[in-house]
């Protein structure tokens, strides 16, 4: 009963505002406050709708924020000093890339004079 109570209150209060702009939910509120109608059900019932509005819009969130690709977090950032002229380039790469793991296994068996010096 005190439920469907406030929400008519609420709806009435909504129907004021909509209508009458704040002066008429002034006057609304005064005759609830009258009637005893603004009370611990009320409040128990709009912070009900406020946590249920703030559920729906941060799954709404969710769902439209894409998810982070998991390849993206295996994407890796190698700094490569150029022998001469002391250039740096940054080259990234992806280690879970088929491609990429035979260049690694093939750079990791070249024997030690043709690596690059650390």
């Amino acid at each position: 009963e005190a439920r469907r109570v406030s929400r008519e209150t609420v709806q009435a209060l909504l129907n004021a505002v909509a209508k009458d702009g704040p002066a008429g939910m002034d006057e609304l509120f005064t005759g609830l406050r009258a009637a005893d109608e603004l009370n611990d059900d009320l409040i128990r019932y709009l912070d009900e709708l406020v946590r249920t509005q703030e559920r729906t819009a941060q799954r709404q969130q969710r769902e439209e924020t894409p998810a982070p690709d998991a390849a993206d977090d295996d994407v890796r950032d190698v700094e490569f000093a150029d022998a001469g002229d002391g250039a740096v380039e940054t080259v990234s790469f992806d280690p879970s890339d088929p491609s990429n793991a035979r260049t690694l296994a093939a750079a990791a068996a070249a024997p030690p004079a043709a690596r690059p010096a650390d």
